[in-house]
């Protein structure tokens, strides 16, 4: 094993943590694996310029490439792009990074959570005395006071009750923990509370909720950045890292793993509760993340026909995965769709099939974005390969949801008009803020139906010639810019058409017309900012009246909750996943002609 060094790293609030790591090591990625985001779009290709760490020792000496993507001021104070830096002992790393903010996320709603069978039930039982003159061991007692239960007791809770259990004690009152109802997974003396916790592994953040799995209530929700991006802002690129490299799917398993008890952690630290009372799980994702979870092999994502390793449901543990839950915590990973479309759409789905009656269209807009038409019953579902566009990846001032994003884009008085998050300068432009101000552009023919910066923009805003084209300067302060240019709204078209592609081949497929619609559905992250009118207007959704457009939250994340809480969820999942028709947009005739056509504005 190679000689490791220890250097300093740190985080918000200003916590120092040391992290081991092999000499020469990539910084960003030593960062990444020790569960610090440094930020940063282009997978560590050196591109984006945007994964900035303040350092003091010694590490790779910069170079042109790197010192061309820093201002002087950056310099001056320190700044280094961590992809460009190696790890070298003694040094001292600032990560300065801004998560989201809270209030962002797109949590699940509860509030009208069909009501089911209960996933735990508290069992009070009377267990008879040990009897020196008909002895029965302790375990056999138990069975028959339990009958037809499978007991999975923990050895050491069966020490304890062995500790009780006295010779001519009589009758002891104890409360089992039964799962599922058909497993003693504990007994004690009092009643005691029994947790699970519903994971949505998305391919930018990573969300939690606990659930009270006695009482059938959510506690506790948690999301955090899936650091995963560290090799990739989209999943393919994810792909290629674990094909070129050896460990790359050990990695890319570690972190999520990392990530997933990052979650546990802060999901037992709000209620003070053990991650030993943690006895289930239910997961949904893309199919690529749910291989990464299990650490399959994802080779047969690479290549068409884009199949992996299993569609149907799995069960797993959370000893096996190494979640710091109780060892013998069932985690289920609910059904597949098939290529790219995972159980995070089947999740969604299972909350709105109870309105069978129903024509609609499911979005859930991301890098990998998910589409789904219901017709009274019917479904059609596709993927489509949308790019980190409107997750503010690819674009040259893009970032995510956090301080200093700008999040909405309007026209006041003839002028563009920002409001940026958390209140503080600008320091570049979200997924919602690059929708709006390509519809407010649009608007006021600043740009052609090509994608062009018009003459008209040039005489009202600051427009310039740039190293990729015309771009448009949205803010400036202390040498620090938030631009716009060329390049990003040909990202912006080629996004928009891959999603507006596959909503009209599944609509054709499903026999429906726009009028036909009943209602659009926006789920996901992103879905929940975004202006409907501005998505209609740049040719992200079709023309359909505003009115009709919902906004459904984290529904992937409800479904699983709705898992958690009863098996009879769970045969809702395997019953949709075989009515689900997957729909290979590559394949279909029509797919190129549609993407070309809905490439223009």
């Amino acid at each position: 094993m190679s000689e490791q060094v220890r250097f300093t790293a740190i985080g918000p609030e200003q916590k120092e943590r040391g992290i081991w790591a092999i000499p020469g090591q990539n910084l960003r990625e030593a960062l990444a694996l020790a569960g610090l985001d440094p930020g940063g779009t282009c997978g560590g290709r050196g591109t984006c310029g945007k994964c900035k760490v303040r350092i003091e020792g010694s590490s790779k000496p910069m170079d042109a490439t790197e010192r061309h993507k820093l201002l002087p001021d950056e310099i001056k104070a320190g700044e280094r792009l961590s992809c460009f830096c190696t790890v070298e002992d003694s040094l001292i790393v600032t990560v300065d990074y801004s998560e989201t903010l809270p209030g962002l996320k797109a949590h699940p709603r509860f509030a009208d959570l069909p009501v089911a069978e209960k996933q735990v039930e508290i069992k009070r039982i009377f267990l008879p005395g040990f009897d020196k003159q008909n002895p029965q061991p302790l375990f056999e007692r138990l069975k028959a006071a339990l009958p037809g239960l499978q007991m999975r007791i923990p050895p050491e809770n069966f020490n304890e009750l062995a500790a009780l259990d006295r010779q001519g004690r009589p009758a002891m009152e104890l409360y089992a923990l039964v799962l599922g109802g058909r497993e003693v997974r504990g007994l004690s003396r009092e009643k005691q509370s029994a947790y699970g916790v519903a994971l949505d592994l998305g391919t930018t953040s990573l969300q939690g909720i606990l659930v009270d799995l006695s009482r059938g209530e959510v506690v506790a929700m948690a999301s955090h950045t899936n650091l995963q991006r560290v090799y990739g802002q989209d999943i393919i690129s994810r792909i290629s890292y674990c094909l070129e490299n050896r460990e790359g799917l050990d990695n890319l398993h570690r972190i999520l793993i990392n990530g997933v008890d990052s979650i546990v952690e802060e999901l037992c630290e709000k209620t003070d509760i053990s991650p030993d009372k943690l006895f289930s799980f239910t997961v949904v994702g893309n199919p690529v993340m749910l291989h990464f979870l299990l650490r399959f092999q994802v080779g047969g994502f690479g290549s068409a026909p884009y199949c992996g390793l299993f569609t149907s449901d799995y069960w797993s543990s959370a000893a096996t995965l190494g979640i710091k839950a109780n060892p013998e915590a069932a985690v289920w990973l609910l059904p597949q769709i098939g290529g790219f479309v995972g159980s995070d759409l089947l999740a969604g789905l299972m909350t709105i099939t109870s309105r069978t009656e129903l024509r609609f269209l499911y979005i859930d807009i991301g890098t990998n974005g998910e589409i789904l038409v219901g017709n009274r019953g019917g479904f059609w579902a596709a993927s489509a390969a949308a790019g980190p566009a409107f997750e503010g990846g690819a674009i040259i001032s893009g970032m995510r949801a956090a301080a200093g994003a700008i999040d909405r884009v309007r026209w006041q008085d003839g002028w563009l008009d920002f409001h940026t998050l958390g209140q503080i300068p600008a320091r570049g432009i979200c997924g919602s803020g690059i929708i709006d101000l390509v519809g407010c552009l649009l608007e006021a023919d600043y740009l052609d139906a090509n994608g062009i910066f018009t003459d008209a923009a040039g005489e009202k805003l600051t427009i310039r010639s740039g190293t990729r084209g015309a771009e448009l300067l949205l803010y400036t302060q202390g040498g620090a810019e938030v631009i716009f240019n060329q390049d990003d709204v040909r990202q912006v078209q080629l996004a928009k058409s891959a999603i507006r592609t596959a909503i009209e081949i599944l609509l054709d497929k499903a026999g429906l017309k726009l009028r036909d619609l009943d209602v659009v559905l926006l789920a996901g992250a992103f879905g929940s900012y975004i202006d409907p009118e501005q998505a209609i207007r740049i040719g992200l959704l079709p023309e359909v009246e505003p009115g009709i457009i919902k906004n459904v939250g984290n529904a992937a994340a409800q479904g699983a909750v709705m898992a958690l809480f009863s098996p009879s969820y769970q045969e809702t999942a395997r019953t949709l996943s075989s009515r689900v028709q997957y729909v290979e947009l590559a394949a279909h005739a029509d797919f190129q002609r549609l993407f070309i056509k809905n490439i223009n504005f």
